[in-house]
């Protein structure tokens, strides 16, 4: 047990220089990378649930995918017309790829992946939907 207590303290510098860069990194973009993040996280989770209780989960993914653009959007001071707009051309964009994604890991012969294609799409959907509605709306300041 003591050699475990000396390891973290060799390695408590290292650690702590990590989370201090990884901070610095995300400094510019903190509330916009938490709520991305968050929202993908989100949709893994209940991808998983409700796949574990067989339930479609088409309406919560939809429901999530037009929060997160909605929220990105206005965090972006964009007007709730336009917003909805992106919302509902990333709720066609993410349904396509939700559904076509997960074909494409049974044709790359990945056995061990194709039980968990579902959740690892819709966490890179939600991601490239999240950041594309971030730099369609992203406003320079002057």
């Amino acid at each position: 047990m003591t050699t475990l207590f000396v390891y973290i303290e060799k390695n408590f510098y290292f650690w702590e220089v990590y989370f201090c860069i990884i901070i610095y990194i995300m400094s510019g973009l903190t509330k916009i990378n938490l709520i991305i993040h968050s929202f993908a996280l989100a949709h893994a989770v209940v991808t998983i649930v409700f796949k574990w209780l067989d339930w479609p989960n088409d309406i919560p993914l939809t429901i999530l995918t037009i929060v997160t653009v909605m929220w990105v959007a206005m965090e972006q001071g964009i007007p709730i017309d336009v917003s909805a707009a992106i919302a509902l051309l990333c709720c066609f964009a993410g349904f396509f790829l939700g559904t076509q994604a997960p074909l494409w890991f049974e044709t790359t012969g990945w056995k061990w992946l194709i039980e968990y294609s579902n959740v690892i799409t819709t966490v890179v959907v939600t991601e490239i939907l999240g950041w594309t509605t971030f730099f369609i709306t992203y406003r320079r300041k002057r």
